[in-house]
């Protein structure tokens, strides 16, 4: 069950309470999506007006539509939110064809999300099938 408490700054920008603990390193990706890092875990940090975006039926680890962790879940916000992370050190890294191939594989457990995303068209099919099979 997930507990909703709102125990963390809800806005983007500066030092903020996560899921994961106290920031130590905040990377602004856009100004509604940031990467946060704390002393044992991070991820992405969505503000209000981009949460509605992801499908609903899609309930990351943290069970908080703003805080999508670090292993798996940061996969959900950046397939449905593109466009905010073209400044993401990982997309500048590898491209944004190749960071979308890693994002599909390590959400690739979760078939349910897959296809919620296909259903929303926020990635095709034939993207996760070529992914899978690289």
């Amino acid at each position: 069950m997930c507990d909703l408490r709102d125990d963390s700054d809800s806005s983007l920008g500066g030092e903020m309470n996560t899921p994961w603990g106290e920031t130590q390193s905040i990377e602004i990706l856009s100004p509604h999506v940031q990467w946060v890092s704390t002393a044992s875990h991070g991820g992405v940090v969505l503000s209000e007006e981009v949460q509605d975006i992801i499908p609903r039926s899609i309930v990351g680890f943290t069970c908080d539509r703003r805080f999508w962790e670090e292993d798996c879940d940061w996969a959900v916000p950046f397939l449905c939110l593109p466009n905010h992370f073209k400044e993401w050190s990982l997309v500048q890294k590898y491209g944004m064809a190749t960071t979308r191939d890693i994002a599909i594989k390590s959400i690739s457990y979760r078939q349910d999300w897959l296809d919620e995303l296909v259903r929303h068209d926020f990635i095709t099919a034939l993207k996760v099938k070529e992914a899978l099979k690289t």
